[in-house]
């Protein structure tokens, strides 16, 4: 309800002040793993979090989950064994091709290097989708969240007074959407209504799109 939430706000809030007092450095904040920043995980969880959530995200990510044949993997030595498996798989014969190579080696097979540029541009379009959602979202954030960003802005202000106000935006911008938003892409079923188990290559997928 909403007192739990204001509750849940100024702790947060609380929890920010008392803990920067300690933290040397930007550099410092981007390791650490705080309280405030456990408190997060459930402000997500507020009925107000899942509405913007689902919102946000829920047709993307179903764009994403309903393309079965969708594959983002970017390493290029499991793109690599997947060739040899795909090889073996049609030839009914063992690849003459060795299984375990490293990944400089796997970048000169002329076929890993075109199906990591296909995954790399499927990637890059799918990820453009997200990242535009989100930056036209920003005014409907959930009152909570921009609350403890700008608690989180102010206490970085006035205890690095020698750090960029632009140096301060990327730091939050890290901070709100990996605390925050990249956990909704990478399990989603955890805060939107997904109707489907999601299988493990739909898993990597997200993965790789939460890394944007």
């Amino acid at each position: 309800n909403a007192r739990e939430e204001c509750l849940l706000i100024n702790l947060c809030k609380a929890s920010i002040v008392q803990e920067m007092k300690h933290v040397k450095s930007p550099q410092e904040f981007m390791r650490g793993n705080y309280t405030f920043m456990k408190l997060v995980v459930q402000v997500n969880r507020g009925a107000k979090e899942r509405e913007f959530f689902s919102t946000l995200f829920q047709s993307l990510l179903d764009k994403v989950l309903n393309n079965n044949e969708l594959d983002l993997e970017t390493n290029p030595m499991v793109i690599y064994q997947k060739c040899i498996s795909q090889e073996e798989s049609a030839t009914g014969q063992p690849s003459n091709r060795p299984f375990n190579i490293n990944q400089a080696q796997a970048l000169q097979s002329p076929d890993v290097l075109q199906i990591l540029s296909e995954h790399l541009e499927m990637l890059r379009n799918i990820t453009e989708e997200f990242l535009n959602a989100i930056i036209n979202a920003l005014d409907v954030m959930p009152y909570g969240m921009r609350v403890i960003a700008r608690e989180l802005r102010l206490v970085m202000e006035d205890n690095f007074p020698e750090v960029s106000p632009e140096e301060i935006n990327k730091i939050l911008g890290n901070f709100v959407y990996y605390r925050y938003l990249s956990p909704v892409i990478t399990a989603p079923e955890q805060h939107i209504a997904i109707h489907h188990e999601i299988s493990s290559l739909q898993r990597r997928n997200l993965a790789e799109i939460s890394k944007m």
